[in-house]
């Protein structure tokens, strides 16, 4: 019998072991985690806080090498910092893997496919119009750097076709065990400049390269 089994194992006809993968997502500021509604310290004596901070994070896929290991389906997660319970999530992998890659947004097929519940519910707060479809990220806050009448910025950034598509892929080398993925929001405050760039509320030239900008600065915390 145990020779039956060992022939089994190595010619492949016992599946490989299906391992449980935890990913949480985390916003940060200066190192530390990101609370909502605290004032911050910029560059020059400037000050922010941050009023609220929500993403998608979708089309999750899981690699070694080059080759595609696993992919999750009807993957979209919301995730807003002021709810701990949108920050996790599980993916499964028969097989070992080295880089995590997903889409920062929604894509455009979704986008035109009607009405959907979950995460993708227009009654999230996450939805403009069916001509321009999800907010792929909403980051609210206020600050002295702002010229509005009351210093607040409002960043919803999308937009799904054409010139306008905003959806950002995003691919994170990682090591074996559970992920942690991390936005510095402080490193995206350095790179943009508030005193322009502090009311997008549509799709446009804006929205992608802020989009562009935010992407590149996701990272795998150690």
């Amino acid at each position: 019998m145990r020779f039956f089994l060992l022939y089994l194992l190595f010619s492949g006809v016992i599946a490989a072991r299906c391992q449980e993968v935890n990913v949480r997502v985390t916003a940060s500021f200066s190192g530390k985690p990101l609370l909502l509604e605290s004032f911050y310290q910029l560059p020059g004596g400037d000050s922010i806080a941050f009023d609220g901070v929500r993403f998608y994070i979708s089309d999750i896929a899981l690699y070694l090498g080059d080759k595609r290991v696993y992919t999750e389906k009807d993957s979209y997660h919301l995730v807003d910092v002021s709810d701990e319970v949108t920050t996790h999530f599980r993916v499964s992998a028969t097989q070992h893997f080295d880089k995590i890659v997903f889409h920062l947004g929604i894509d455009s097929a979704t986008s035109t496919s009607g009405a959907l519940g979950g995460d993708l519910d227009p009654g999230k707060g996450m939805f403009w119009t069916w001509q321009s479809g999800y907010i792929n990220c909403k980051i609210e806050g206020r600050s002295n750097r702002c010229p509005t009448r009351h210093h607040d910025f409002s960043l919803h950034l999308g937009g799904y076709s054409g010139a306008d598509l905003a959806i950002q892929e995003i691919a994170l080398p990682v090591s074996p065990g559970d992920i942690v993925i991390n936005l510095p929001l402080d490193k995206f405050l350095a790179a943009i400049d508030l005193r322009r760039q502090h009311t997008v509320m549509s799709p446009g030239p804006g929205a992608v390269a802020l989009s562009k900008t935010l992407a590149a600065l996701f990272e795998v915390s150690r």
